[in-house]
């Protein structure tokens, strides 16, 4: 499922993080163009050697994803995707690197837990509606695929997992995407706070905040988890136009 998701070709450069023993790593090597396994698993880099050595199109990265230059891995004259099963503990924060870090991004197709893939394509008002849901919707789609079970992997882990499709597309216009950046993630700092207390610093004595909430027809009073990528970007505007104006 995960390598059919990605409809991989020869024109293809896939990132793949968390290589382990290379499973995942030679059915890449066979359908794309070039293959950047990484891993940092000191242990395991022998068996992925032995694995990829059959694959001219693997080239193994030996290395923390998060503290590589995630854009200069991919060569030039390929289309850019990521498909990887990623290892659970940097999968959010590395997703959302990936999609800010990353021009070009054709595609990703990865295999995260099965509640951090919910939160990846959850809508406003939904449980699992938070900081991630937003930060993805900004850059990309979301999709499950299919779930996962345990039994899927060797040693199975304790939860189950999901496959998730993610299309990037182009950033909403917003003059000012610091701020964007900054209203979204002061709006979920402390989930049950209202807006009104979440945003007070964008706030003066002459009532900035209230009216750019009215001119973005953003309700004080409801909590980040009830508000769209469009509200978030539409009150970024406001207090764009009510600092400049």
């Amino acid at each position: 499922m995960i390598v059919g998701a990605a409809d991989l070709s020869a024109g293809d450069a896939v990132l793949e993080i968390g290589a382990g023993i290379g499973t995942l790593t030679t059915r890449l090597g066979a359908r794309a163009g070039r293959v950047l396994a990484v891993e940092i698993d000191h242990a395991v880099i022998p068996a992925l050697r032995e694995a990829a050595a059959a694959f001219p199109a693997i080239e193994i990265v030996e290395a923390d994803a998060m503290g590589l230059d995630l854009a200069a891995q991919f060569p030039s004259g390929y289309r850019r995707k990521v498909v990887s099963n990623l290892p659970y503990q940097i999968a959010s924060p590395l997703v959302v690197r990936l999609l800010e870090t990353v021009p070009g991004l054709d595609r990703m197709v990865v295999t995260v837990q099965r509640e951090v893939a919910e939160r990846m394509q959850a809508r406003p008002g939904t449980a699992a509606y938070g900081l991630l849901s937003v930060l993805i919707a900004r850059a990309a789609e979301a999709r499950i695929l299919c779930r996962v079970p345990p039994g899927a992997f060797f040693p199975p882990p304790r939860v189950e997992s999901a496959i998730v499709r993610i299309s990037p597309h182009a950033p909403p216009a917003v003059g000012d995407s610091a701020l964007l950046d900054a209203l979204i993630r002061a709006a979920f700092a402390q989930r049950r706070k209202q807006l009104r207390n979440a945003w007070s610093r964008w706030d003066g004595p002459k009532g900035r905040l209230a009216a750019a909430a009215a001119t973005a027809g953003v309700d004080l009073r409801a909590r980040g988890e009830t508000l769209s990528l469009e509200a978030f970007v539409a009150m970024a505007q406001a207090l764009a136009r009510g600092a400049t104006g």
